[in-house]
């Protein structure tokens, strides 16, 4: 059963926003060919999905040019940011998974896991210590 409903950006548009995220913090700007290189796919891929992202009004984007979040799209991708790093905190501090595995698999839950579930896992660690 899918969880996404009419209107809502995919799971595969998501890992894109956080893909461009990171590449923004690291690098300053954001070009078709550094996306298609952290993600491992083709630039025409990459494209395709950046189309999507801009006409959901996630992103401008235009051939040849950086990519750019909106205000929505800067806002979502924070969002994935923070549940990434709950997540990981989560997996790390309270199950003790090994750091490696703990970042590749919050990496692949944090576009899926429901906003109330990462606040409580959130709640639960700043009122836990361990």
């Amino acid at each position: 059963m899918s969880r996404k409903k009419d209107g809502e950006i995919s799971r595969g548009l998501k890992k894109y926003l956080k893909a461009i995220s990171e590449i923004e913090a690291e690098k300053g700007i954001v070009r078709v060919s550094d996306i298609a290189n952290k993600l491992n796919v083709s630039m025409s891929s990459v494209s395709s999905s950046l189309r999507k992202l801009s006409s959901m009004g996630y992103v401008n984007y235009e051939k040849h040019f950086f990519v750019r979040f909106t205000v929505k799209g800067k806002s979502l991708a924070d969002r994935l940011h923070y549940n990434f790093t709950i997540l990981y905190r989560f997996l790390v501090d309270i199950l003790k998974v090994d750091e490696a595995t703990a970042r590749q698999q919050a990496d692949e839950i944090c576009t899926d896991t429901y906003d109330v579930v990462v606040q409580k896992i959130d709640h639960y660690l700043r009122s836990n210590p361990w």
